[in-house]
């Protein structure tokens, strides 16, 4: 388990968990079409520079479970999992193209068994 720093702005920084050498986050946005990895990316800067939007329909909490607190970025079908780490991380754990109403239930188990991983790899560091 590891961490790839992706962005860093005024207000958040973004990690990308690693796994087994293989960063989830990074594979799922080069398989993303142009259009798509355009509006994720925009949403995802805008969030590092001004904090997260007071917008369900861009960002919303999931649910928290065993003290993890899984949110979603939402930038059309587009979906990317994560949580926040101190005051100015923001851990994301993995995306996926929406195809149902709600979040599938496998989705937000694999954000927390991989943020349960990333807690007990950086349990005494502040990110």
């Amino acid at each position: 388990m590891d961490r790839n720093e992706l962005s860093r702005g005024r207000r958040y920084s973004l990690y990308a968990i690693v796994e087994n050498g293989k960063c989830h986050i990074e594979r799922f946005f080069s398989q993303l079409t142009d259009t798509n990895r355009k509006k994720i990316f925009s949403l995802l800067e805008y969030t590092v520079e001004n904090g997260t939007p007071n917008n369900e329909e861009k960002f919303k909490k999931l649910e928290t479970r065993d003290s993890v607190s899984i949110f979603e970025f939402k930038a059309g079908q587009v979906r990317v999992l994560c949580a926040f780490k101190g005051r100015s991380i923001i851990v994301l754990t993995h995306g996926f193209i929406k195809q149902q109403q709600k979040t599938p239930r496998t989705e937000i188990d694999r954000a927390v068994r991989l943020l349960q991983l990333y807690n007990e790899r950086f349990r005494n560091e502040n990110t």
